[in-house]
């Protein structure tokens, strides 16, 4: 008793809302038609056109409000025919609980058959009866009990003999009765239009009556048919008014002895019997009817159901309530919903915050159309998708990852398919994906995919064979697949990944696969067969399913990995529905319909169903936690829809994971990190967390995914790098001359300083003079040996001129003395092997957003040079070698460039080497390729360089590799005296324009996961020759020497003597003044000397004279 309660417990816990809450009804349509049972208040709908002929059949309760679908054990009318009909008559037979259609229209003939629906056994039957009319061209029919018996009146104009007939069907009987009578014949071909003719039947008190409108005739007439007595009378009456722009009549009343006839507008046309002279009048009502709705009068009201209204087709319900003639309401009972077609073995899935729904099929037709449904708006918006669809197909595998919808295999009309298609999200288009492998898995239905991008993962299903068992992989790099594993075959598995670990959940078991070793573990499990899986956090949750292949679908709820087992009992059957976890509720819509007692149809019908699950309530009372799903984060008692600029990745997300600066998701509810798309070039977004970029001014740059405009524009624009006009190795050695010049130089300079700030040193550099017979001689004197300072100087820089001249003259002479002459000769007619040479092949990936280098050496500096990142890899054939590194290294502006060294190797005749970078984020706007390669042997580089850039708007992203050629011709050298002759190095230059790789525009980011490059280096058939010979001997070398050294040496003497000689002429001039100027002063003081003595003597007299004369 305890666990009955439990599971009532929980069943009233969690609640199944349909939605919208009078269910999924009926698709809009047209030209369908209704009935009504007054016992359980019940209308039924049948048939139909849209865009195809419907053979449904549906009840609407004006009790509970809600629509129902009628599935059936039998064929329906339109199987039976093969096709389908609309504008048929349908009433419903209280007495027996049946639903009968007479009649209708297809494509290319008229119906006047009788097809009876029985509720008790869910079965159609087909009606013979007896005498039946032929085809009508218009006519009207009603069911009507007289006297305690069932008849069923059809009144019309015969499509062969434009006659106006009237048919009695007993329902006890099954036979057709013909009323007679003088007016047999009322309407020929040649006296009337016969579109502009209209025929009604109603019924009152055992009389049935017949109006007969003609818009052409301003006289119409009235049928009288008295059911007991079988006599048929005829009125007269006329219109109040013109009636020729009247639209088409839809339905007939007769409320207090009055017709009321429904048009296609505001306007009835009504008709008192009471009065004797029998006129139609026309009153305005306030509501419009849809154009070919299906119309159903009862008493006083009227019920519409679909049609169109503006073009646009609708399938709401409503009723007109007519208390009279003049005072009328009208009631919305189920408003427009428009909705997907009811399906099964479809799939829907989570995005931007909405569901999406692709595929499936119904009893006869399967669907490739593409749904999104607004949870907020409670909307469902048909999508038009560009591109190249999937085939409509069924039982197909999907996964979706990020924006990128994946779909994989099934069943369409042809057969089992193994096609794989992703329908970008973003940017509305779908895409074929071809792949390139030749070994594929076979063409089955119902497998399970699982995506770890750039990887898919594959397995089960049933092909034509029976159940599958092969585990394969499919890597969107090189669009290959890869089989890894043969298992157990299982029809309809589920899949998880989790910790590399690969897992196949089916009925029995769980079956675990390591991704990267390979070993499988297995382990008991109990799940019901064809259930719906749905792994929570911590726990997985299973709904519905069958427990035994001959037993009833099981609709339960089933919990799995808890202390405590929950399991509860559901109202509904979920058999091949689509299911999503979301929020915190489970999504279903459609499915296969089953009896209501949970066996299947014979017939593939599909069920009226959309609904959601709420599980929020499951761990109430146990230990356990009912998560948020992507998408989401955690509130105190909720969960958040991520905002936009962020996203969920993974279940009870804490919080929303935010989008880098340079990056923008404008689409809330994101779930992958590659819903964060770079800014397009010209743009940029400056913060985290964008949900717009900004437009960058046009006086800046702003490459793809810019975080902050590039100031200066001009300086940073991407400039087309042009392929070098290659050299030959001359131009590539180190010149020694050089050497000599930087090293003499710095002799004379630091001997120039000593001489000027070291007084001690004059002297001693007078001795190192070898000009001892240059100074200051003069014709007509003997030459006089003498050193001085000035001649040490002169010596020095003799010494620095003869090291420089003799350096040029040797380097020239071992470096430019050979004369080499070019051709171009096949290599078949030489000898020697290729050489093993060292190359060195750069990449460098412009506006490049990933790692780059190794995770443990991101934090490092960016001119750091280090261990790739793993998801860089480069593959080469053709080449044999010794030693071969591969280094990454962040340059500026994020550049990553990858540099691939090989030394000491052998290139063969065709080699390749394909660069795949494959990293989270991995696009590039422009690809350089720099290679260097040996020349000569003796130093000399060959070097080559190329790029390609993306285009407006693009980045390299894709499958498609970018391929760059290089031809190689080997370099053969040989000489008159050389030993070593034979290969020694390769001229390289680009062969052909680089072919671009795959470009995508940022919106296709959301499936394109790799930049692959392949650089291919081609050898030439001929080897370009070059022969070398000498130009001068030894001997002139050594003459060339002694006579420049003489040379100089002569004009060095020359010019230091006469340098002497000047200076001493000018030394003697400027003695000359100065000897005259101090005789001058000397005789000037030796007069004033003698004055001053005469003056001195002179006073010495005169004191003796005066002396004397005292």
């Amino acid at each position: 008793m305890f666990y009955l309660a439990f599971i009532v417990l929980l069943s009233s816990a969690l609640e199944l809302l349909h939605i919208p809450p009078s269910k999924i009804g009926p698709s809009p349509r047209r030209l369908s038609s209704l009935a009504f049972n007054d016992q359980n208040r019940t209308l039924y709908l049948y048939g139909g056109q849209n865009s195809v002929f419907y053979d449904d059949l549906w009840s609407y309760s004006l009790d509970s409000e809600n629509w129902e679908i009628l599935n059936t054990f039998s064929i329906t009318p339109g199987i039976f025919y093969s096709g389908q009909r609309h504008s048929s008559s349908t009433f419903f037979r209280p007495r027996n609980s049946e639903l009968c259609i007479y009649g209708g229209k297809g494509d290319k003939n008229l119906f006047s058959d009788l097809w009876c629906y029985r509720m008790a056994t869910m079965s159609w039957e087909h009606r013979k009866t007896a005498n039946p009319p032929g085809a009508f061209y218009k006519y009207a029919c009603l069911y009507f009990e007289n006297l305690s018996k069932e008849y069923f009146a059809v009144a019309g104009i015969n499509i062969f003999t434009s006659e106006y007939q009237i048919f009695i069907l007993d329902l006890q009987t099954w036979k057709w009765n013909e009323i007679y009578s003088e007016y047999d014949k009322l309407v020929t071909r040649m006296d009337f239009d016969l579109s502009q003719v209209f025929v009604f039947v109603a019924y009152d008190n055992g009389t049935l009556m017949f109006p007969v409108l003609n818009k052409n005739s301003p006289s119409q007439d009235i049928f009288f048919y008295n059911v007991a007595d079988k006599e048929i009378r005829k009125a007269k009456s006329y219109f109040d008014g013109h009636v020729a722009s009247l639209s088409n009549p839809v339905g007939l009343m007769f409320l207090n002895r009055t017709f009321i006839i429904v048009f296609e507008s505001e306007l009835v046309l009504h008709c008192d019997l009471s009065y004797p002279n029998l006129i139609w009048r026309f009153s305005a009502v306030p509501f419009l009817i849809p154009i070919q709705s299906a119309v159903l009068c009862y008493d006083n009201y009227c019920y519409t159901f679909g049609g169109s209204i503006s073009t646009e087709l609708t399938n709401s319900l409503s009723k007109w309530t007519f208390m009279d003639v003049f005072n009328s309401t009208s009631q919305m009972l189920a408003s427009k919903y428009i909705s997907p077609s009811l399906r099964f073995s479809h799939s829907m899935e989570i995005l931007h915050g909405e569901l999406i729904l692709f595929g499936g099929k119904d009893k006869d037709k399967f669907f490739n159309d593409i749904w999104r449904y607004n949870i907020k708006k409670d909307t469902w918006i048909p999508l038009s998708p560009e591109g190249n669809p999937p085939t409509p197909r069924a039982d197909f595998s999907s996964y979706i990852a990020g924006d990128a919808y994946i779909v994989w295999g099934g069943e369409d009309e042809s057969g089992l398919t193994n096609d794989l298609f992703i329908y970008n999200c973003f940017s509305n288009i779908w895409n074929t994906i071809s792949t390139s492998s030749l070994i594929i898995p076979s063409k089955r239905k119902s497998a399970c995919i699982y995506a770890q991008m750039p990887l898919i993962y594959i397995f089960g299903g049933i092909d034509n064979t029976g159940p599958c068992s092969d585990l394969w992989m499919f890597d969107f790099t090189d669009k290959s697949y890869t089989k890894l594993k043969d298992l157990e075959a299982v029809k309809n598995p589920h899949c998880l990944i989790t910790n590399d670990k690969f897992s196949i959940i089916n009925e029995n078991s769980i079956t675990s696969i390591h991704l990267k070793t390979l070993e499988k573990t297995s382990s008991s499990f109990s799940m019901p067969k064809h259930s719906i899986f749905i792994p929570l956090d911590t726990f997985w949750v299973s709904i519905g399913g069958f427990l035994t292949s001959q037993g009833p679908y099981m609709p339960i709820l089933k919990s799995y990995f808890l202390e405590n087992q929950i399991i509860l009992d559901l109202k509904e059957s979920f058999y091949k529905s689509a299911a999503v976890y979301y929020n915190k509720s489970v999504y279903f819509f459609g499915g296969l319909a089953l009896t209501p007692t949970h066996w299947q149809f014979p017939y593939n019908f599909p069920k009226a169903l959309f609904a959601k699950l709420d599980l929020s309530s499951l761990c109430d009372d146990y230990k356990c936690n009912v998560p948020c799903s992507k998408g989401f984060y955690k509130q105190s008692h909720s969960c958040g829809l991520c905002p936009e600029g962020t996203y969920g990745e993974n279940q009870d997300n804490v919080e929303c994971e935010l989008c880098k600066p340079g990056f923008f998701n404008p689409y809330q509810g994101g779930t992958s990190h590659k819903q964060c798309y770079p800014c397009p070039e010209g743009t940029f977004s400056n913060k985290p967390s964008a949900k717009m970029c900004k437009i960058c001014s046009p006086d800046d740059f702003c490459p793809v995914a810019s975080a902050s405009p590039i100031k200066n524009s001009q300086s940073f624009k991407p400039q087309r790098v042009k392929s070098e006009a290659l050299r030959f190795g001359e131009a590539y050695k180190v010149d020694c001359l050089w050497y000599f010049l930087y090293a003499l130089c710095g002799l004379v300079g630091f001997v120039g300083a000593c001489w000027v700030f070291l007084p001690k040193l004059r002297e001693k550099i007078s001795k190192i003079d070898i000009f001892t017979q240059h100074h200051a001689c003069e014709e007509g004197n003997y030459v006089k040996i003498t050193r001085n300072t000035l001649g040490g100087l002169v010596t020095l820089l003799y010494i620095w001129v003869v090291f420089t001249t003799t350096g040029i003259i040797i380097c020239h002479f071992f470096l430019k003395d050979h004369e080499s002459t070019l051709s171009l000769i096949p290599t078949d007619l030489l000898q020697g092997k290729y050489p093993n040479i060292d190359f060195q092949i750069e990449v460098k990936l412009l506006n490049y957003p990933g790692f780059c280098i190794h995770k443990i050496e991101e934090f490092v500096s960016k001119d750091y040079e280090g261990k790739c990142s793993d998801d860089i890899k480069i593959i080469t054939n053709g080449v044999n070698k010794k030693f071969d590194d591969l280094k990454c290294k962040i340059e500026y502006r994020n550049t990553c460039q990858i540099v691939y060294k090989c030394m000491d190797c052998y290139i063969g005749k065709n080699t390749e080497l394909s660069f795949s970078i494959s990293e989270n984020n991995s696009y590039a706007t422009g690809i350089v390729v720099n290679g260097t390669f040996d020349l000569d042997g003796n130093g000399g580089k060959s070097i080559v360089v190329s790029d390609i850039q993306a285009g407006k708007g693009k980045v390299f992203i894709g499958s498609e590799e970018s391929v760059f050629n290089l031809l190689m011709t080997p370099m053969y050298y040989y000489g008159e005296t050389a030993d070593d002759i034979g290969y020694k190095g390769y001229y390289v230059v680009q062969n052909v324009t680089p072919k671009s790789g795959s470009q995508n525009s940022v919106e296709n980011m959301s499936f394109n996961f790799h930049i692959g490059l392949k650089i291919l280096l081609s050898k030439t058939l001929n080897a370009l020759v070059t022969f070398q010979k000498e130009r001068k001997s030894v001997i002139i070398i050594i003459s060339i020497i002694l006579g420049v050294l003489a040379g100089v040496f002569n004009f060095f003497a020359l010019t230091l003597s006469h340098f002497e000689h000047w200076r001493s002429q000018k030394k003697r001039q400027s003695i000359q003044p100065r000897n005259f100027n101090r005789i001058i002063s000397q005789s000037e003081a030796l007069s004033e000397m003698h004055f001053h003595e005469m003056f001195s003597d002179s006073s010495v007299r005169s004191e003796d004279y005066l002396n004397q004369n005292k």
